[in-house]
């Protein structure tokens, strides 16, 4: 519990990433997203 409370943002980025991961298998928008985060990550 020590590490959340030292690291508030963390925790705020990780609640976001889960919103942000519910929201897209709601709308089905897998294969855009996967795109573009390979074409990011190169």
């Amino acid at each position: 519990m020590e590490f959340i409370k030292n690291n508030p943002k963390l925790l705020q980025f990780g609640f976001v990433l889960i919103v942000f991961f519910i929201l897209m298998s709601m709308t089905g928008e897998y294969h855009d997203i996967i795109s573009l985060r390979d074409g990011f990550s190169k």
